[in-house]
């Protein structure tokens, strides 16, 4: 079949031509998938370059593919595009017609209106939202759990468990089922948001994490905590974005990669939480100088991971039970993602296992004296 094409005027930022197509496929009950490429530093608060490739437009009558003019294979987020093309690869009857006209129509209007609503409701809450002042949180310390999934039900699990007596943890449950542009967050949140001291935000998704800012206004909390164990369910580009929001409106932040790296940083909300949950904090008790008797954890990771690995290295040679706490470690299993990291040139589990791994090494080290490759000469004298 000969591949029709059309050529429409524009003048829209690659951001804006997506959010439109999102929003006018959905009208035409018709399917838009994109790839975004995003290539950021570690740093969560460096620039970034965000990408829209391989946009395609697909229903029962018609599937095309959306180009940007010229040489040029994707849409750069904040570049405006004069001119875009679009390029059937099947099409019955008229659909390619139909929709051209429809896009003409709408898809200015549609990206420019989403892009007003939300710089809107960003400006007001902006406004509006001031972070209370820290209370007394050695009395009462309110957690609003954010679950999307098993992950984010096992920290949940483990904090009601674990957490002192002195916290209240309450969870709200978002739906796996979130849209690529989320219009409206409040089609997405219940009426009431608990008010709380501390959200901590374990999404699940890439489309989740537009929420988060709307969920700290109507909780008013202090403080935020999404953990990275996974970068495509908290992108570098959106954990940006919702610091400089939650800069401005003066609520402490924190997004730990992976989850069990979080330490105190001298932020009130924060620190509460990083004293019970984070980096693993533990002492190993030993009765005969060679075996581990005890593993007491004074500080256990979010997951429950390091009750876990205590408990099943009691009984192993103490020259045996780092090897043993790292391998444990996986079989709980980590939460930690299996996806290479470029800047790490590692798995984010692979680092929350040497995280685990040093912690009780250095326990070790107190027992064990590190085996030499060569001859001492004082032990000739």
């Amino acid at each position: 079949m000969e591949r029709k094409r059309a050529t429409l005027s524009s003048g829209l930022t690659g951001k804006d031509i997506v959010r439109g197509l999102a929003l006018l496929a959905k009208e035409l009950q018709l399917q838009l998938s994109y790839l975004p490429v995003t290539i950021a530093y570690a740093n969560v608060d460096s620039s970034e370059t965000k990408t829209f490739s391989e946009l395609r437009v697909c229903g029962p009558l018609l599937k095309l593919r959306v180009l940007p003019p010229g040489d040029l294979d994707s849409f750069d987020s904040e570049t405006v595009f004069d001119e875009i093309v679009l390029e059937a690869e099947e099409a019955t009857g008229d659909a390619i017609s139909l929709f051209v006209q429809a896009i003409e129509a709408r898809l200015p209007e549609l990206a420019r209106a989403v892009e007003h609503r939300s710089e809107s409701v960003t400006r007001e809450g902006r406004e509006e939202y001031r972070a209370p002042p820290a209370g007394d949180f050695a009395r009462i310390f309110r957690v609003l759990v954010v679950v999307q999934g098993e992950y984010g039900q096992r920290i949940f699990d483990n904090l009601r468990r674990r957490g002192p007596p002195h916290w209240e943890i309450v969870r709200m449950d978002l739906t796996t089922e979130l849209p690529t542009v989320i219009d409206d967050p409040s089609d997405y949140l219940p009426a009431e948001v608990p008010e709380s001291d501390l959200v901590l935000f374990l999404s699940e998704g890439p489309n989740a994490p537009q929420l988060a800012t709307d969920i700290v206004r109507k909780s008013r909390a202090k403080g935020f905590i999404a953990p990275i164990d996974h970068s495509d369910w908290m992108p570098f580009g959106q954990a940006g974005q919702i610091s400089r929001a939650l800069d401005e409106w003066g609520v402490e932040h924190a997004f730990p990669r992976p989850f069990c790296s979080l330490t105190e940083s001298g932020t009130p909300a924060i620190d509460e939480f990083a004293r019970w949950f984070g980096r693993p904090v533990v002492e190993i008790e030993t009765e005969d100088n060679r075996t581990v008797s005890r593993v007491r954890v004074l500080r256990g990771v979010p997951c429950g991971n390091t009750e876990f690995v205590a408990e099943n290295i009691k009984g192993v040679r103490l020259d045996e039970a780092v090897e043993k706490a790292a391998l444990t470690h996986h079989h709980y299993p980590c939460l930690g993602s299996m996806v290479v990291e470029p800047d790490l040139n590692d798995t984010l589990m692979h680092a929350s296992g040497f995280i685990t791994k040093s912690v009780f090494e250095e326990q070790v080290k107190r027992f064990v004296k590190k085996k030499v490759g060569y001859l001492d000469p004082s032990q000739f004298r």
